[in-house]
């Protein structure tokens, strides 16, 4: 790790990259409180932020690398395993709450990923290190290196880590019962302009806290989880043929009571080395289930008032704590205050599932020591399942009177095929042992299919009708979507470098997607970048106590994907005039969306300029990067 540097598509020495990067051991970074590669990176590389995108029980964080470079599309960063990249689960902008669920529950390109497998991670973060990535570098690559099955002997490994989490509420200051019913009288809120209603509402209310009643409701859907992990590695073989066979399990219940997420991965790694040829192929299943709690979000009980009563008097949960006329307020209608732990007193549903099965499949030959041929083959296959059933007794449909629309159940499908095909070729070549020529050439083309489509029934007498056929009323429409997209890439790259004291590179690829205009498809993306060790000069190569001193500058441009599938052609929706017409089969379309055959691609040009220092044999190191990013071209939605 030290001597070398992994960008996915090839090697390089250290002493000889031109672009940022970040290398770090996955040994080093490996916390038994995370369960994912991508929350252990959270303070580990300077520019990389890991943020949660919402809390429930399982999601995957959001990761930016030195911010975000566009308005649309995917913001997440490009990750690249063992020289393969890994498609987004929906490789597409999709803003509908419909597919909200899907997006966070079915993770990220690196979730069937177990982190005991890792030996490396790299960041790549400017345009001269991520160039060669193209249209998909302009939120950084994140570039993971397998560790290679051991030799030998059978070896078999457990490993497991019990973590316990528990809910902390220190930073919550409430009022209690008296207090806030003190706030709301000094608000004005029991002025009412003398009505007896407005009177009978306050008394009711002070009467509640007279008789001590004072809720402190946070802390009643909570609990202290006690999640779990177990895997089990066999592995072993010769110098020809090496094997790994994984089997992972990680239970993970949320603090919100009723809420978990369970995961079954197994994975099966072979590789096979024959002279100068070397074959590796690895094949990965994994199965998750996600519930959400019956008790609902944990908003809903920061919003009661402490002078509401959870309990009737013989202990049963009261479904409605309090009713009162509004007219005083100009509203005709009662308002109700419903109590969200009535809905745990019946059987309910919200339930996320996902399967996918992917292979990677890798051929390697080298017929010198400095050229190296490569092909690679990816193929992912995922579906997805989002269902929440609520039956009529729900407090949702309290005021709800027609009984065909008491009670719904939603679900939602995702279905996802993606395949990959690159092929490489690589030259490392050291000449009179002061010349370092690198370069690379690289083909690739793939596919991404993507389809989501949902349904809505109403009508649910009771808890034990938990399936979407037991529905009285279908809404007419389903809703969904669906995208394919087709791109296809050329990568050339240079490098030189002089006694490892003078280094330049320069990267360009040409990206064709179906993304963009007929008139665009293509674009060229390309980056230069220079590096001088400054140890390696004379009047600085005899200071002892400096063991280096290296300045690097690159200026290089990237792009971004992950937006719609259709974005350049004119839309149409059939969903307000999808309606039977007696005189003619045809039916009625809308635009919604206008093609722009112009449409071009996205742009992200940055600036880098970096500072690296060791001093005292490595006792003090240092490193001070500026960068400047600026997008061009960039698409933005516009409403009509």
């Amino acid at each position: 790790v030290d001597e070398v540097v992994v960008t996915g598509y090839q090697t390089i020495r250290k002493k000889d990259i031109v672009g940022s990067h970040t290398t770090v051991r996955a040994a080093d970074v490996m916390m038994p409180a995370y369960s994912t590669i991508d929350q252990m990176l959270q303070g580990q590389v300077a520019g990389l932020m890991v943020l949660n995108s919402s809390a429930r029980v399982g999601t995957t964080p959001k990761i930016t690398i030195r911010g975000t470079s566009t308005l649309l599309g995917n913001t997440d960063p490009l990750w690249v395993v063992d020289g393969i990249i890994q498609s987004d689960n929906l490789p597409f902008d999709i803003s509908s709450s419909m597919t909200e669920d899907l997006t966070t529950m079915l993770g990220n390109q690196i979730s069937w990923l177990n982190p005991n497998d890792i030996e490396t991670i790299t960041v790549l973060k400017d345009a001269a290190a991520t160039a060669i990535y193209g249209s998909r570098a302009a939120n950084g690559v994140i570039v993971i290196e397998s560790k290679v099955p051991k030799e030998g002997r059978l070896w078999v490994t457990y490993g497991g880590n019990l973590r316990i989490e528990i809910p902390d509420l220190s930073d919550y200051n409430l009022m209690n019962a008296e207090e806030k019913l003190r706030a709301e009288v000094l608000a004005g809120m029991y002025k009412g302009n003398g009505s007896i209603d407005v009177l009978q509402n306050y008394q009711d209310k002070l009467r509640e806290v007279k008789r001590g009643v004072d809720t402190y409701w946070l802390d009643k859907p909570l609990r202290t989880a006690v999640q779990q992990r177990h895997a089990v590695t066999l592995e072993g073989g010769d110098r020809a043929l090496r094997y790994r066979l994984y089997v992972g399990y990680n239970h993970t219940p949320g603090v919100m009571k009723g809420s978990k997420r369970d995961v079954m991965t197994g994975s099966l790694d072979l590789q096979y080395r024959f002279n100068k040829v070397l074959l590796k192929n690895s094949i990965t299943v994994d199965n998750s289930v996600g519930d959400e709690s019956p008790w609902g979000s944990f908003s809903e009980y920061t919003k009661l008032n402490p002078y509401l009563r959870p309990y009737g008097e013989n202990g049963e949960i009261n479904k409605i704590m309090q009713t009162w006329d509004m007219i005083y307020l100009g509203n005709s209608q009662p308002y109700q205050v419903a109590n969200p732990m009535y809905n745990t007193t019946f059987h309910s549903k919200d339930r996320t599932t996902s399967f996918s099965i992917r292979n990677l499949f890798k051929l390697e030959y080298t017929p010198t020591d400095a050229w190296r041929l490569q092909a690679d083959i990816s193929i992912q296959k995922s579906t997805g399942k989002d269902e929440v059933f609520r039956p009529a007794q729900h407090t949702a449909f309290a005021e709800v009177v027609d009984p065909t629309l008491k009670g719904d159940f939603k679900r939602n499908q995702s279905e996802d095929f993606n395949y990959m095909f690159a092929f490489t070729a690589s030259y490392n070549n050291v000449v009179n042992d002061v010349h370092y020529l690198t370069g690379n050439l690289r083909y690739s083309v793939e596919q991404t299919h993507s389809e989501v489509y949902g349904a809505t029934v109403t009508g649910f007498p009771n808890g034990n009708m938990d399936h979407i056929l037991f529905g009285k009323k279908y809404n007419e429409n389903m809703t969904g979507s669906e995208g394919t997209t087709r791109a296809l890439g050329a990568v050339a790259t240079l490098g030189y470098s002089y006694d490892y004291r003078y280094s330049a590179d320069f990267n360009i690829r040409i990206d064709g997607s179906s993304q963009f205009g007929k008139d665009n498809r293509f674009a060229p993306f390309w980056s230069a970048g220079l590096r001088w060790n400054m140890k390696k000069e004379s009047w600085l190569r005899n200071v002892k106590w400096v063991d280096d001193v290296v300045l690097r500058a690159s200026y290089g441009v990237t792009g971004t994907q992950g937006f719609s599938p259709y974005q350049s052609r004119s839309v149409y929706t059939y969903t307000n005039l999808m309606k039977p017409y007696f005189s003619s089969n045809a039916t009625g379309t809308e635009l919604v969306a206008l093609g722009n055959s112009n449409l071009k691609w996205q742009q992200t040009g940055t600036w880098n300029v970096g500072l690296e220092l060791s001093l005292l044999k490595g006792r003090f190191t240092t490193r001070a990067e500026y960068y400047m990013k600026n997008t061009k071209n960039s698409l933005a939605q516009i409403t009509l």
